[in-house]
């Protein structure tokens, strides 16, 4: 009865809950989300209404297992890792669902729905978050891979140069004349 009822109230639980997600930005920014528009001018705004959409669809037919869970918060936590936020905020996200839904089931919920069906959807809400920590993991490791083969990538070139024009660095041993060289 649960899963019926949400998938009848549907566009109103991802508005609240874009609504939601969108909050969670600076106040133009979270303007700018909520427009929407066009995925490739604003691809925040398009990431947040497919995310959702994704994840709201794996909690109400879960059939994918935690493969469709993990591909539902792919983009939108790939996009947040990079951002500014703490792991929590960037995640935390998907436990706004279970208080959106609740305020949009109370009806049912007071009205004797069936108290496991809701612990259902609670625990897929819990699979959802646990597959967006995972993603946020992962995405923070290739960030941090990215930066190391940068660095990496700039030292060397910056150690090429100097040594094809014979400048030593600073501090660095000078092995004409065994003295250190003074910067």
């Amino acid at each position: 009865m649960l899963e019926r009822l949400l998938g009848e109230r549907k566009a109103g639980v991802l508005a609240a809950w874009r609504e939601r997600i969108a909050g969670t930005y600076p106040d133009e920014t979270a303007r700018r989300l909520l427009k929407g528009g066009d995925p490739f001018s604003n691809p925040v705004a398009g990431a947040i209404s497919g995310g959702a959409e994704g994840m709201l669809e794996w909690v109400l037919a879960p059939g994918s297992g935690p493969a469709g869970a993990a591909a539902a918060v792919e983009d939108l936590v790939r996009i947040r890792a990079i951002q500014d936020f703490a792991p929590s905020e960037a995640v935390g996200f998907v436990f706004a669902l279970k208080d959106v839904l609740r305020r949009e089931m109370t009806d049912a919920l007071n009205g004797g729905a069936d108290v496991s069906e809701w612990l259902r959807i609670e625990s897929r809400i819990d699979a959802l978050a646990l597959a967006a920590f995972d993603a946020y993991a992962r995405c923070q490791d290739e960030v941090s891979n990215l930066r190391v083969e940068d660095f990496k990538r700039r030292f060397g070139i910056s150690s090429r140069r100097t040594a094809l024009v014979g400048v030593s660095s600073p501090g660095a041993a000078n092995p004409s004349d065994g003295e250190r060289e003074i910067p």
